[in-house]
């Protein structure tokens, strides 16, 4: 009998305990994976807040509920870098699909989303006059996700349809960039009044962001006819420059709440987004973590029984001429091979997620980090079977057993 018929043996012997130890493996596999994909969700959303806060160097501001040209009325302080803000435009329909089409008023919306730096709204002047004999000018640039921009690249011009209440405007915008569908970008979605990089940022998903620029300004105002407050933030952040001193910042500050306009400083919301990411973590992961200890502990007692149940089986390879090392590689391999539907499956998640390039489950982030997680996990199941095996089979002598039966 060759050795991958016995291997073969072994595993339909063990029947319903393989597929015990199938299920609890993959169960303490994708557990893993959660775990870690929980802890990284929060890091990535506290990284981004960092990129931005540099040290306190900007605070959050809140309209309640009104749109209010903060730009205007800050306009006359030098302590102010650059105000970010999302404000939603109008509804957008590309290859017949609706979107929701929001303004951006600055690159650093997206942080290091982008490939590389852009020059907002491309001049297709030298594109001719598209048969109406007047030049077209500068075209509004878009950024959005792959899911939505199929088969386009940076700098690929696209119609779209712009909807303005009952009215309808066919237009064409140049593609700035193509993100994956879980990249962070500013969304501003306020949900309470202590406010965290959960409520700033959001992943890309569906939404189509138009920088705003001259651009866009004219297409806008002069083409379609809204009116300017459609640019106007409800909320946002007010970047200092790094060189303003503290007095200067107070008088941005009073000046926005003069004007009802709420604020809030940037380390209040660093230490909001620490409060809620440790929530998080301990809802979600009590679950994941007790099913993680509880199939280590059982698959070390199916081991335990296995091998025990398959005495005569092991004892019988090593009669008829296999050494007692060539046992235990069999042995080991068998419960090895069981393991095997469980690393596919979990791999086959992963992969999907990073191609897909979104979260599949909510508040976890699958990156290819995952692979590395599973790879461990997988590694501390094989070493379980091995030290159980040859430890079980250095306390008993499975030979010795089958003599004194026969």
């Amino acid at each position: 009998m060759s050795k991958v018929h016995l291997l073969f043996k072994i595993i339909r012997q063990l029947k319903v305990k393989a597929v015990l130890l199938l299920v609890i493996t993959l169960a303490a596999e994708a557990a893993v994976v959660y775990i870690a994909g929980l802890y990284r969700l929060p890091k990535q959303y506290q990284s981004r807040l960092s990129g931005i806060s540099k040290d306190g160097s900007c605070v959050y501001f809140d309209t309640l509920g009104r749109r209010a040209d903060v730009e205007s009325l800050l306009s006359g302080y030098n302590s102010v870098e650059d105000i970010l803000y999302v404000s939603y435009v109008a509804n957008l329909k590309y290859n017949n699909e609706l979107y929701y089409l929001k303004a951006v008023s600055s690159e650093k919306c997206f942080g290091n989303s982008l490939k590389s730096p852009g020059d907002n709204g491309k001049d297709t002047n030298d594109a001719g006059d598209n048969g109406t004999g007047a030049k077209r000018g500068k075209i509004p640039s878009i950024v959005s996700s792959r899911l939505i921009l199929q088969g386009d690249s940076a700098g690929d011009m696209i119609p779209a349809t712009v909807f303005k209440e009952d009215e309808q405007f066919d237009t064409e915008f140049s593609v700035r960039d193509v993100l994956s569908e879980d990249s962070l970008v500013m969304n501003f979605q306020v949900g309470s009044n202590r406010v965290s990089a959960y409520n700033i940022f959001a992943p890309c998903g569906k939404d189509v962001y138009v920088i705003a620029d001259d651009s866009l300004e004219d297409l806008l105002f002069e083409k379609i006819g809204f009116d300017r407050s459609v640019l106007y933030p409800s909320n946002g952040i007010v970047l200092f420059k790094e060189d303003s001193d503290r007095e200067s910042r107070l008088e941005v500050i009073n000046t926005l709440l003069a004007n009802d306009i709420g604020v809030q400083d940037s380390s209040e919301i660093e230490e909001t987004t620490r409060i809620v990411s440790k929530n998080n973590i301990d809802v979600f992961s009590a679950i994941p973590l007790l099913t993680m200890a509880l199939s280590l502990a059982a698959s070390f007692a199916i081991i335990v029984m296995s091998i025990d149940s398959e005495a005569k089986t092991i004892a019988l390879i090593e009669l008829v001429g296999c050494s007692k090392t060539q046992g235990n590689v069999l042995l080991i391999t068998a419960f090895s091979v069981i393991l095997l539907p469980g690393i596919l499956l979990n791999s086959a998640f992963i992969l999907t997620s990073v191609l897909l390039g979104k979260q599949l489950i909510d508040n976890v982030l699958i990156t290819p980090e995952s692979f590395l997680q599973l790879g461990i996990t997988v590694l501390a199941f094989l070493a379980i079977i091995t030290v159980s095996t040859l430890f079980l089979k250095r306390q008993n002598s499975h030979v010795q057993r089958v003599i004194e039966e026969i």
